[in-house]
């Protein structure tokens, strides 16, 4: 089986990544035969992926859904994790509406229908932060 290795050239910040492939590996397990053949090579022949051209990878950017640091949950204000739902919010909030969605669950509120949904304060009345959610434009 022939392996081969994958060094990477360094650029710009701005520029692409590229990528080249080098026949003299011989290293661990990078996935057999079939990985040979899904990269373009076939399983005994290491002459067959000889003049393939370089593959040029962006680094990944903010278009790519990468959140940044700032983004803060509609819900409880905890940081955000990304859009789920169809709303900005965090992971805490994403399950606990994914769990009242699909185990059906009907919460009352023990208050006056407007209790305070903070990351401190969120699991102390579950009907207000699923009001919230909805209120938020989460969607079931």
């Amino acid at each position: 089986m022939d392996y081969q290795l994958i060094s990477v050239k360094h650029e710009a910040a701005d520029a692409p990544e590229e990528y080249d492939n080098d026949d003299s590996f011989s290293g661990a397990n990078l996935g057999g035969a079939d990985a040979d053949i899904s990269r373009g090579r076939g399983s005994s022949n290491p002459a067959a992926g000889a003049g393939r051209k370089k593959a040029k990878l962006k680094e990944p950017s903010a278009d790519l859904g990468i959140m940044s640091e700032n983004q803060i949950c509609v819900v409880c204000g905890d940081y955000a994790s990304g859009f789920h739902y169809s709303a900005l919010t965090c992971e805490a909030c994403k399950s606990f509406f994914k769990r009242t969605v699909q185990d059906k669950h009907e919460y009352t509120c023990s208050g006056n229908f407007d209790c305070s949904v903070s990351k401190s304060m969120r699991k102390s009345c579950q009907y207000c932060r699923f009001q919230k959610c909805l209120v938020n434009g989460m969607l079931p």
